[in-house]
Formats: structure tokens, C-alpha cells, sequence
């Protein structure tokens, strides 16, 4: 194990701290397999965890010019989606066709803008909002609620939802049909991956090195910008270590200089 993580450090320039992560995967699938007798001992118990030397990674989030340009990319491939319905439902008319649902009449064209809205209004996990079904969301409390067995520190929490993502999921409920899920596969099934849609709409919207899960930062960084106390923060995005949470801190830098000036 020492061998492997000394190449994987040399030759993949491997972080201390993504090292630290697979090795505890794999610690807590081996005391699994002590504890149901699968095996005798524990392998790699004496492997000690590496210095965690590497520097804070950088906080990556929208700006507000990145965000206009991300909702124009998507009003323009909403448009296109739309455009090509119409045509292929024009093509079915003259042929005596039945005709797909005319995309004019619904708000989304598809589960790619109110699955964006909804992890920037909420900060859930990319796999939180792939697992996440309509029992969870209560439209009257204007919450949703973060099972354990869905949430990746395996505690439950609760979000609050404001009027914007109220409105774009009851819209999104009213057209998705019946599954339980709220951003289901095309045939029914837990998504996986939205990766080809979210990669064409970043390179439209000429946002670079920009990942899904910064979504998640942005929400972080937004609250805390707003003047969030970072305990709230943290309840909020249910980070199983305060330290998480503090890679924020230093947004409150203006905050502060704001509260002394009003002496």
C-alpha cells in the first residue's frame, strides 16, 4: 500500500489528502470484511495517514457575468430544443402523424435548467439531487429534506427554499409525469451523469474550469457573502466538518471591514 501511494504521489502527482480518501475507503471496506469473518486481520492497519501539506484548494464559484452567461446559453438551447420540435412536429402534421408535446406550452424543454437552478439555490450534492424524490420536498414548509441514506455525511438535513426555486420546481412537477424521482432518466431510471449537456452548455457559455460540484461553492460562497453566520453555512450544506465550511471565511473579509466602517 506505502508503494503504491509513494507512485501514485511520484508519478500521478497524487494530493496527500485524495490519497488519505481512497486509503480510508478501502480501511473501512477491510473492517468490514474483518468483522464479518472474511478475512483474519486487518492488512493495512499500520498504514498511517500522510501529512496533509498540500495547500488549501482554491474556491471556485460563479461570478455574476458567468452566471448571465450560463442563463442566456441555456435560454439559447432551450430555444434550439424548442425550434427543432416545432419542426419535427410540423413533419408529423403534414404526415398525419400523432405529434410530440409541443415544448411552447411547458416551461423546461428538459431537466437540465431546473436541475442547474435547484443545486444553485440549494447546494445539494450532485448524487443528492440524482436521489432526490418528491417525498422530499415539502412545498407547503418550502423545504426539502436531505435523507441519510441519500446524503453523502449520512446525516439527515433540512434546506429551505426560496421563492425562485418554489416556483421552478412546482413547474417541473407539473410537466416530469409520475416517477418518484424528481430529475428522472429518460426511461424512468436514477440518473447518473449529466455530463455531455453540462459540458456543451459551459463551453456555449464560455465558462472555463468550472465543475458541476462548484455549483455547490457558489451557493456556499453567495451565503456567506450575504453575511451568513458560517455555522448556518454549514447546517445548510451539511458539511460533516466545520473545517469544510471554513474555506469560506475568507469571504467574510469585506463583511467585516463593512461592520467597522459603519463606527
Amino acid at each position: 500500500m506505502e508503494q503504491w501511494r509513494n507512485k501514485a504521489r511520484k508519478e500521478r502527482q497524487c494530493k496527500a489528502i485524495t490519497l488519505n480518501r481512497d486509503v480510508a475507503t478501502l480501511r473501512a471496506a477491510l473492517s468490514k470484511a474483518v468483522d464479518w469473518g472474511i478475512i483474519d486481520e486487518h492488512p493495512i492497519k499500520g498504514v498511517k495517514r500522510l501529512k496533509e501539506t498540500d495547500s488549501e484548494p482554491k474556491i471556485r464559484y460563479l461570478s455574476q457575468e458567468e452566471e448571465s452567461r450560463l442563463w442566456a446559453a441555456l435560454d439559447a438551447r432551450d430555444e434550439l430544443i424548442r425550434s427543432q420540435r416545432d419542426s419535427a412536429n410540423a413533419w408529423r402534421r403534414e404526415r398525419g402523424h400523432e405529434e410530440l408535446r409541443d415544448l411552447r406550452t411547458v416551461t423546461f424543454v428538459d431537466h437540465l435548467r431546473p436541475i442547474i437552478m435547484t443545486a444553485l439555490h440549494t447546494g445539494l450534492r450532485r448524487g443528492e439531487l440524482f436521489g432526490l424524490e418528491w417525498r422530499d420536498v415539502d412545498f407547503r414548509k418550502k423545504n426539502l429534506t436531505v435523507r441519510p441514506a441519500n446524503a453523502k455525511s449520512g446525516n439527515q438535513r433540512i434546506v429551505s427554499l426560496n421563492a425562485d426555486i418554489l416556483n421552478c420546481l412546482l413547474a417541473w412537477k407539473a410537466q416530469s409525469g409520475e416517477s418518484d424521482l424528481v430529475f428522472p432518466g429518460p426511461r424512468g431510471q436514477r440518473l447518473d451523469n449529466i455530463d455531455t449537456s453540462w459540458r456543451k452548455i459551459l463551453t456555449d457559455a464560455k465558462i472555463a474550469e468550472f465543475r458541476f460540484h462548484d455549483l455547490r461553492h457558489t451557493f456556499c460562497s453567495r451565503l456567506v457573502q450575504k453575511g451568513v453566520p458560517l455555522t448556518v453555512v454549514r447546517e445548510l450544506a451539511g458539511h460533516s466538518d466545520f473545517k469544510l465550511t471554513l474555506r469560506y471565511s475568507h469571504l467574510t473579509e469585506q463583511n467585516k471591514a463593512d461592520a467597522v466602517a459603519l463606527l
